[in-house]
């Protein structure tokens, strides 16, 4: 499936099928020529963080513990969460990418790119008048995407 060694993401690499109520939920991999290219044009280049590009090599196109909402692709998701906030007066300077959206997309899940190799999760509301309309969701992407697997593995739904 692809030749990274999975440091952070082990336990979604391990259940890329999950029975739930009669569904089984699986992920779908991205191929590494597409991550390099949303490297490219999202962060000049640069590599994503370490749990981010396991995030997406594992279950890029399709994750059962993620939303990529209605977009076809992660780049088109990229542009739409950038064009609802431009259409809010919203902001962010540091360079971030959205891992999901939700609530017919008034809300969304983002990691800044400029961290470390398991950067922390924040949520954005584009709704929000007030200045403070980012909150800190959880500390790595990793314990993030790992307890909405254990919420999924024991009937829960994540979302």
């Amino acid at each position: 499936m692809h030749n990274m060694e999975i440091k952070y993401l082990k336990d979604l690499r391990d259940n890329s099928t999950v029975v739930s109520n009669t569904f089984n939920l699986k992920i779908e991999p991205m191929p590494e020529t597409e991550i390099v290219e949303l490297e490219k044009f999202w962060n000049h280049g640069n590599p994503f963080p370490t749990a981010l590009r396991e995030l997406l090599l594992l279950a890029g196109h399709r994750c059962y513990v993620v939303d990529y909402g209605i977009d076809e692709t992660r780049h088109e998701l990229q542009e739409f969460v950038r064009e609802e906030m431009v259409d809010h007066h919203k902001t962010i300077a540091r360079p971030f990418f959205v891992i999901d959206v939700y609530n017919a997309a008034t809300q969304f899940l983002f990691v800044y790119l400029d961290e470390d190799d398991d950067p922390a999760v924040h949520e954005g509301y584009y709704s929000h008048d007030a200045a403070i309309w980012i909150t800190l969701i959880s500390q790595n992407l990793s314990e993030y995407i790992n307890s909405l697997i254990n919420w999924k593995k024991s009937g829960q739904n994540p979302f």
